[in-house]
């Protein structure tokens, strides 16, 4: 019983010694948790933190492009006593933005170096969690669009175990697995603080001024003595340039008077840099020059950056601003108004040669680079490096190079090579070549639901068979095809010929059936032809074609012959019903003929000349002994005018000539149309579809037609004129060149499935 005593003791001693353990590692991991309200970046630049579990707190930076802080390579900054200052500039473009609950960092110092509790750190380890700090916000700022585009280097090497896994390179065609030596960040207890530094907060200033005027070569390097103060005393905007570049071992005082221009290739901050707000007016600018790769060397301690160069000396990019173990504190705006501080491009520096690439040997053959596809995100090397990263497929280089660059890049936009696209040739018989003419309108294809992206269908003429497609985008462009007559339809040899036998009009019935206005128009008898065309836009022009002779018809072998018996009058009842003004004519009796002609004749006195016009006949001679006749030049109400003028002209008791009348100037008047359904229905009714396709307006459209179309013209067919050529349009890839030899599927530029019916209507308008 007592040893059951004893050991439930002991658990419970240890139970409450691992509770007091886990109070005191969080308090000492929050005592040691400081926030960041302030951040800073650079235009074209991009900042990262690196926290490492040792003495010191680094700052390291990898800064490219042209810019008001521009540097090619990774470089340290140190900051002393572990305390980040604020970085902003005398040179300010600020947008306010909140500060981010998770701008935290854990800060370390040697006493928590050896508590695996806190955190590790292994400097074989490329990234850790913390380096994206400060890297995920500069997503948010605003790039100057008017400068030229700079453009980093995304491409750092990836780790072996991506490269051996090609799935993480997200959709690469091929990845060989690379041997190499990676580049460590390094240990973080090289940079420190000088000790001549100890009282540098109190060290009285002298002028900056007379410093500059002592060191009389501008190539010569500018040094800030360590333990010294100076005070920048250029109050009048003038340029400082200091070729040689500028060591800052001591103290460096920016007071709000100062107003000048700092022109170097180069400024290693070991001591303070300190900034007040400049006054109204004033501005402080540092201008950073120079294509030179600079190495940084302090004879005080005796080393280089050392960090990347196990000892030896390595460059640290050009037009570099580095701390090297020294401090910023530069107040650009007030303390308690959370910000960005924003470092923008000046000037126009010269870009250094670019320098082809080579591998074991092999080298590019020539600075350009052309894409054989379209460039997308690189998920994997995204996560693995904690940056965006894209991936391009390229044309062969004419060599294989593994490796990339931390230089900072510009890429030129050169445009795409015009070379002569080859026509693919008819899978069956290689001597037919693909030829794309369309055939109609082109519309969403079903396809695009399949495919998610936009896919549209051409209808072609016949051509080669090609069901094979063009996986690279290309531009599709217009040819004006030569003039070429409309093909009417035939059948035996025989012709369908459309002359306007009488008035056109609404077809009501048809219009009512489809639902858009329909036209039909009785022609002199053709040949018969009930079918239609397809949808496709035609043009219908008048043509003057001048009268036949007149022919007196025939019944049952008898000739109608024309000579009055009385005078003529109106035909009150036919009046009426018709609401147009028919007259009829006693004549003597002759040929019983009851029908008549719907195109408008002339009826001439052969002795005196006199004509009158009759717009169409009703009954050429009903009974043998009236003839009925429309005068609808004529009113309803001014019928009897009508009479009176015919009986003025013509004499009863004489024999009438007859002939057609066309009126002339018509000719040449065109109507656009979508469709024909009948060419020739019982071998004189001709249906048609006018483009202007409004049901509620037909009878309007009607009226129009018969304006432009008079009786007794032809209608000749052609196909619209179209664009005169020379019209472009962007398509990202070909699904079949020809499928079944008649169809056209290619995905357009502008893929939104939502949009795709107006994207295929766009294309045919241009094409």
């Amino acid at each position: 019983m007592s040893h059951i005593f004893l050991w439930m003791t002991l658990l419970f001693s240890l139970s409450n010694y691992l509770n007091l353990l886990h109070q005191i590692v969080e308090m000492k991991v929050s005592a040691r948790t400081e926030t960041f309200s302030r951040s800073f970046g650079f235009h074209l630049v991009r900042i990262y933190v690196i926290v490492c579990c040792c003495a010191g707190f680094q700052l390291v930076t990898s800064v490219n492009g042209e810019s008001f802080l521009d540097s090619d390579t990774r470089r340290e900054l140190g900051t002393e006593d572990n305390v980040f200052d604020t970085v902003s500039a005398s040179k300010i473009d600020t947008a306010v933005d909140a500060p981010s609950p998770e701008d935290t960092m854990i800060i370390l110092d040697d006493d928590d170096e050896d508590d695996p509790n806190l955190w590790s750190y292994d400097p074989s380890e490329e990234t850790t969690e913390m380096t994206t700090l400060f890297e995920e916000d500069m997503d948010t700022l605003q790039y100057d669009t008017e400068e030229s585009l700079i453009i980093e280097d995304m491409t750092a090497l990836p780790t072996l175990a991506e490269l051996e896994d090609p799935e993480t390179l997200e959709e690469l065609e091929s990845v060989e697995t690379l041997e190499y030596d990676r580049r460590k960040l390094g240990n973080c207890n090289l940079h420190g603080s000088l000790p001549c530094n100890e009282d540098l907060e109190s060290a009285p200033c002298s002028s900056f001024s007379s410093l500059v005027s002592s060191v009389a070569s501008t190539t010569e390097q500018l040094v800030i003595p360590c333990g010294e103060c100076f005070e920048v005393d250029i109050t009048d905007g003038s340029v400082l340039d200091r070729a040689g570049g500028i060591l800052l071992e001591g103290k460096l005082y920016f007071p709000p008077t100062s107003n000048v221009t700092i022109r170097t290739k180069f400024i290693w901050v070991v001591g303070l840099l300190k900034m007040d707000t400049p006054n109204e007016g004033n501005k402080v600018t540092f201008k950073m020059y120079g294509d030179e790769l600079q190495v940084y060397e302090n004879a005080i301690r005796n080393e280089t950056c050392g960090v990347d160069s196990e000892g030896g000396t390595c460059t640290m990019g050009s037009k570099v601003i580095a701390v090297m173990g020294g401090r910023l504190d530069i107040a650009g705006t007030e303390e308690d108004c959370p910000s960005w501080e924003k470092l923008t491009a000046s000037g126009q520096e010269t870009i250094r040669p670019f320098q082809r690439p080579c591998e074991d040997g092999e080298c590019w053959s020539e600075d350009v680079i052309q894409l054989r596809g379209s460039c997308r995100h690189s998920a994997g090397h995204s996560d693995a490096l904690g940056k965006y990263t894209i991936a391009c497929p390229i044309m062969s280089t004419g060599a294989h190079i593994g490796a990339g660059t931390s230089l900072g890049i510009q890429f030129e936009n050169l445009g795409q090579p015009v070379t002569p696209f080859e026509y693919p040739v008819d899978q069956n018989d290689p001597s037919k070549t693909l030829q794309l003419t369309l055939n109609g309108g082109c519309s969403r294809a079903g396809h695009t639901d399949h495919f998610g992206k936009c896919t549209v269908y051409c209808p072609l003429q016949s051509t080669a068979l090609v069901k094979h497609g063009h996986g690279v985008p290309m531009t599709f462009t217009s040819v004006k095809p030569p003039p070429m007559p409309f093909k009417m339809p035939v059948r035996n040899g025989v012709e369908v010929n459309l002359k306007i036998a009488s008035t056109c009009g609404h077809s009501q019935g048809h219009t009512d059936a489809w639902g858009r206005c329909v036209l039909s128009c009785k022609v002199d008898p053709t040949l018969n032809y009930g079918r239609g065309s397809a949808w496709s836009k035609m043009k219908l022009t008048s043509r003057y074609v001048a009268p036949a002779p007149f022919v007196f018809p025939v019944n049952n072998g008898q000739q109608m012959s024309l000579t009055t018996r009385s005078r003529t009058a109106v035909s009150w009842g036919h009046t009426r019903h018709r609401k147009r003004c028919v007259l009829y004519l006693p004549i003597v009796r002759t040929a019983t003929i009851r029908w008549g002609i719907g195109s408008p004749v002339v009826f001439t006195s052969p002795t005196t000349g006199n004509s009158f016009k009759a717009s169409r006949v009703m009954h050429w001679a009903w009974g043998g002994a009236n003839m009925f006749y429309y005068a609808e030049d004529y009113t309803v109400a001014n019928c009897q005018q009508a009479a009176d003028d015919f009986n003025s002209a013509i004499s009863v008791g004489e024999s009438l000539e007859v002939s057609h009348h066309v009126d002339e100037g018509y000719g040449g008047n065109s109507f656009e149309i979508d469709k024909v359904m009948h060419w020739a229905h019982a071998r004189k009714w001709f249906f048609f579809f006018p483009s202007e396709s409004d049901p509620t307006t037909c009878a309007a459209t009607s009226e129009d037609f018969n304006s432009k179309f008079k009786v007794g013209y032809n209608i000749d067919v052609s196909d619209p004129p179209g664009p005169p050529g020379g019209e472009t349009f962007e398509v990202d890839g070909v699904h079949h060149w020809a499928w079944k030899r008649k169809g056209l599927f290619f995905f357009p530029l502008e893929s939104d499935p939502a949009t795709c019916s107006q994207t295929a209507s766009d294309f045919s308008s241009k094409l």
